[in-house]
C-alpha cells in the first residue's frame, strides 16, 4: 500500500490466481490502473507497458489535459502491440487501462475496458466511466438490466482494450472539482466483488484514502477474491491543494480583507472647524480689517496662527487579502523515472507502481 495524505493505492492477487497481472500509477498528478490480460507473464507485461508510458509521459511534461492523456493511452496501444508482434510468447497480451489527470480544478479520465472509475460526491457514488464489454453495451442499450449484467457469464468479455486492434478508441470525460471529492480507480476485480452500495460505504466513512483502500481490498477477498484486486483512492482537494479545487461562497468571502472604516466623529471635528474658519475670516473683512498678512517690520507684533484644518485621511485603502491556501501534502513520491515494483501477491509496500 502506497499512503499519503491525499492518495493510497493498494493490490492483491486474490484468492484465486496464481499471480498478480494487474498494475497501478500512483504519482501526483496522474493516478492509473491498469489490468493485464493474456495469461501467464503476458498480462502483467502488457499493463507494465501502458504503465510506464504513463509514467514516462507525465516526467516529460506532456500531459496537460484529456485530450494528451488520451494521446499516451493510444501511444501505449502500439507499443503493446509491438511487443507482442516482437516475441511470439506475448501474442495475445492486452490490457484495461483507467487513468485520472488532476489539473487544477478539473480531473481528466482517459479509460479503455472494464476497469472503473467511480466519484463519490456529497455521499453518493457515481461512475465516472463505462464498461467496455458486449455485456455492458447491451445494458447501457436498455437490453439487460443491471442486475441480468452484473450475473451475465460473458460479463468479462471486452470489447475494447489496449493492444487488441492497431487503434483503439480512448473513452475521454472530465468532472470539475469540489472540496470533499474522493475519486477511485479499481479494476474488476474489486467491481466484479464488491457491490457498489457497499463500495459507497466504505468510500465515504474511511476517514483517508489508505484506510479506503485497505478496507476495499478486504471486502472484495470476503466476497471471494476470485481475481486479482486493485484499487487506487484520491482526494483531490489535498492532491491539488486547497487552492487548486473550486472553493464555496463561504470560503470567497473569506479572502477579501474588510475595508476599515474612520471614525464619523473626525469628519464632524473637521466640518466645524472648517465653518468656524469661514465665519472668521467674513468677520475681518466686515469689520475693515486688513487681510490677515506676515509682517515685515523688526517692531511688528506677530500675529497669532490660526489652527489648521484637519484634512481627510488620504492613506490608501487595504489592498484585498487572500486567505492562505494550505499547502499540497508534502509526503515524498518516487521518481517517475525509477520506479519500485511491488510484489505481485500481497498487499505492496509503499511502491509508485503496482503491483
Amino acid at each position: 500500500m502506497d499512503p499519503t495524505p491525499g492518495y493510497a493505492a493498494a493490490t492483491n492477487t486474490g484468492l484465486i490466481r496464481a499471480s498478480n497481472e494487474d498494475r497501478y500509477l500512483a504519482t501526483p498528478p496522474l493516478f492509473a490502473v491498469a489490468d493485464g490480460m493474456g495469461g501467464q507473464a503476458a498480462g502483467e507485461v502488457a499493463a507494465q507497458i501502458v504503465v510506464d508510458a504513463l509514467a514516462q509521459a507525465s516526467a516529460d511534461g506532456e500531459v496537460s489535459g484529456g485530450r494528451a492523456l488520451g494521446q499516451v493511452l493510444e501511444d501505449a496501444n502500439r507499443g503493446v502491440i509491438a511487443r507482442a508482434r516482437a516475441d511470439p510468447e506475448l501474442r495475445g497480451m492486452g490490457t484495461t487501462c483507467s487513468a485520472l489527470l488532476i489539473d487544477g480544478q478539473t480531473a481528466h479520465i482517459a479509460h479503455v475496458g472494464d476497469s472503473r472509475g467511480y466519484l463519490i460526491r456529497d455521499g453518493e457514488l457515481r461512475s465516472l466511466t463505462t464498461d467496455h464489454t458486449a455485456v455492458g453495451q447491451l445494458e447501457r442499450d436498455g437490453r439487460l438490466t443491471p442486475a441480468e449484467a452484473a450475473l451475465h457469464p460473458q460479463r468479462h468479455i471486452l470489447s475494447r482494450a489496449i493492444g487488441a486492434a492497431d487503434d483503439v478508441d480512448v473513452e475521454l470525460s472530465s468532472v470539475d472539482l469540489r472540496l470533499g471529492d474522493r475519486i477511485m480507480l479499481c479494476s474488476d476485480g474489486l467491481s466484479g466483488m464488491v457491490q457498489p452500495i457497499d463500495i459507497e460505504r466504505i468510500l465515504t466513512s474511511a476517514a483517508d484514502p489508505a484506510k479506503a483502500a485497505a478496507a476495499l481490498i478486504e471486502a472484495a477477498l470476503a466476497g471471494g477474491g476470485n481475481d486479482n484486486v486493485t484499487v487506487v483512492v484520491i482526494d483531490p482537494t489535498l492532491v491539488a491543494g486547497q487552492a487548486a479545487v473550486a472553493p464555496t461562497e463561504d470560503v470567497m468571502r473569506a479572502t477579501v480583507a474588510p475595508r476599515r472604516r474612520r471614525p464619523i466623529v473626525v469628519l464632524l471635528i473637521a466640518a466645524l472647524l472648517a465653518a468656524a474658519l469661514v465665519l472668521a475670516q467674513s468677520d475681518f473683512w466686515q469689520n475693515g480689517a486688513a487681510p490677515i498678512v506676515a509682517p515685515t517690520g523688526p517692531a511688528a507684533t506677530p500675529s497669532p496662527a490660526l489652527s489648521p484644518t484637519p484634512s481627510l485621511s488620504t492613506e490608501p485603502l487595504p489592498s484585498p487579502t487572500s486567505a492562505s491556501s494550505p499547502a499540497a501534502p508534502s509526503a515524498a513520491i518516487p521518481s517517475a523515472a525509477s520506479p519500485s515494483v511491488a510484489p505481485s501477491a500481497g498487499t505492496p509496500s509503499a511502491p509508485s507502481y503496482g503491483p
